[in-house]
């Protein structure tokens, strides 16, 4: 009679450490889990509105002071002026990025959903981003491209990143890839193909 106690407790105790070692993996997935997330940095940007960007940035007024004064936005406020109580923020949405080995952040800035669409992409869909490096004054404009696509690539020129913008009008597909020269990102190869 003194065993069945025994073994009762003995289960019981297997059972509580068990379910405690269960416990213990789902949390540590978790954790990796909201890590890794929280480490991701979006690379690809796409011109389609639709596609979010996944980890968006209210867009810093020094980087909208520079967008106003893009000829492609002063024509597009003249042409459709933004709405009454409508920041030009509403127009904009960014993302942050690493552009070179500092620890601040630069960021891409595209279009938004709530621009007008066609002010800032072509019929083909092809749009608009700039790149923006943080520096010791704020941000300054890095690069201005159009594209379906704009991607924020690994190789290195100068100490920043490279940058790719492809897009394809009727048959033909160009990609164009940026290097960092002089402050600035500047065009190094473009390259454009049938598509078959």
């Amino acid at each position: 009679m003194s065993r069945k106690p025994k073994n009762a407790e003995y289960r019981a105790s297997r059972k509580r450490v068990y379910a405690g070692g269960v416990a213990c993996l789902i949390l540590l997935l978790e954790a990796s889990i909201s890590l890794r997330a929280a480490s991701f940095v979006q690379s690809e940007f796409y011109a389609d509105p639709s596609e979010r960007i996944t980890r968006p940035l209210p867009v810093p007024e020094s980087v909208l002071q520079i967008l106003a004064g893009e000829d492609v936005v002063t024509a597009c406020m003249k042409d459709t002026p933004i709405l009454r109580g409508r920041p030009l923020a509403a127009w904009f949405v960014a993302s942050e990025i690493h552009l070179n080995d500092s620890s601040e952040p630069d960021m891409i800035v595209l279009p938004s959903s709530q621009a007008p669409f066609l002010c800032f992409h072509s019929a083909e869909g092809i749009g608009r981003f700039w790149a923006f490096r943080r520096t010791n004054g704020g941000y300054d404009l890095a690069l201005t491209t159009s594209g379906l696509s704009l991607s924020v690539l690994d190789t290195k020129h100068n100490g920043y990143r490279d940058i790719r913008s492809g897009g394809q009008v009727g048959k033909f597909g160009t990609t164009t890839i940026f290097r960092f020269e002089s402050g600035r990102y500047r065009e190094y190869r473009k390259k454009t193909t049938e598509v078959p």
